[in-house]
Order: C-alpha cells, then sequence, then structure tokens
C-alpha cells in the first residue's frame, strides 16, 4: 500500500498497489462510513524489513472482551473483533513503511484506529483518505501522535493557558520514555525545562 501523508489537511492516503490492497480498499468503503472508525487491532515486526512494522485493522465488526483460561490454571483477557473484515497493511515502499510505522504509534499512544475521510477515484484506482482523530477544541483533523494523544491541534496548543504538572513525558527528545514538564491541559513538553 502506498501511504501519503499530508499534515496540512491532517489525513493519509492510501492508494492500493496489489490486486489484494485493491479488494481490501473497496471493501473498507463498503463497511466503513466517513468518520466511523476503523479499529487498530495491533502490530507485528515486518519479516521483510526488518525495524518495520505491519498494522492489523478491523473494519465493520463489534468488540467483547474475550477471556482464555491459560494450562496454569490462570487466565488471559483480550479485546477481540467479531465479524466485519480484518487485514494487515504493509507499506509498498522505504517511505510508505516509514509512514506506517509513523502511523502505528500515533494509533498505540493516540486515537486506537483511524477515521476514513472521503474516497478519491484517479483513473481505475480508488485512494482513500483517513484521519486519525479531531481536535477536541476545534475539529481540525490530527494524525501527530502528541496531538492525538491530548486531542488538541498545533494552533490550539499555541493559545492554551499551561497548566505544567511535572511526570513521564514521551516523543521527541523524550524518546520512548523520560521525566520532565508537561501541560495537564494540552500535553506540550514544558521547552523552558531540562528533560531528566
Amino acid at each position: 500500500m502506498h501511504i501519503t501523508r499530508d499534515d496540512a489537511n491532517g489525513t493519509w492516503k492510501f492508494t492500493p498497489v496489489t490486486a489484494d490492497e485493491v479488494v481490501f480498499v473497496e471493501l473498507i468503503q463498503v463497511y466503513n462510513q466517513p468518520g466511523v472508525p476503523i479499529h487498530y487491532m495491533g502490530r507485528r515486526d515486518d519479516a521483510s524489513f526488518p525495524n518495520h512494522v505491519n498494522c492489523k485493522f478491523n473494519v465493520g465488526g463489534e468488540g467483547e472482551w474475550v477471556t482464555t483460561p491459560t494450562p496454569e490454571g490462570g487466565s488471559w483477557t483480550e479485546f477481540c473483533w467479531n465479524g466485519g473484515v480484518t487485514f494487515w497493511l504493509e507499506g509498498s515502499t522505504e517511505s510508505d513503511r516509514d509512514e506506517l510505522d509513523s502511523l502505528r504509534d500515533t494509533m498505540y499512544f493516540g486515537s486506537s484506529g483511524l477515521m476514513l475521510v472521503e474516497a478519491e477515484v484517479s483513473g481505475e484506482t480508488l485512494s482513500l483518505f483517513f484521519t486519525a482523530s479531531k481536535c477536541q477544541h476545534c475539529e481540525a483533523r490530527l494524525i501527530k501522535m502528541g496531538e492525538c494523544e491530548w486531542k488538541t491541534c498545533a494552533e490550539c496548543r499555541s493559545k492554551c493557558q499551561h497548566d505544567w504538572k511535572e511526570g513521564a513525558i514521551h516523543g521527541g527528545d523524550a524518546g520512548e520514555l523520560a521525566h520532565g514538564e508537561f501541560c495537564a491541559k494540552c500535553g506540550i513538553v514544558n521547552p523552558d525545562r531540562p528533560i531528566d
């Protein structure tokens, strides 16, 4: 799948490359309506391309918690999607795989899925446009991890009357996890406080 990022519009464009991906895009359009979520179900390492991931989704299914007993006498509980269409998304090129890695981080930390925004037909190719979330203040589309996590766009963050709190931060210079100050309203890391 070709995955094109558009930060200005807050969307990713998915354009199928293989025959299977054409079918997948058509099924998403059948099962999904604009604004309805496509649920993120996890990731796996891309066996063909180290340091990249593939992402699993469900569209049109019903979710439920399922508890499975373990041989040791305990149990394992997980959230599962029943029905609809479940599929793995893979990037076609190196830049597509890089974007899929970024998309996965956004979903895992901030949105838990994607929302269909619109479809576009060019020649015989159907492409779909998705966003990850919307700003809770102005409804702008969001695709960046930090913005989705706090449901606040860059413009609304710039207007925020910050309420600084000390604690765990992640992303950017902080990497996966660090100690610092963040705004309890919009999530931005305090640029005037060193990261521990």
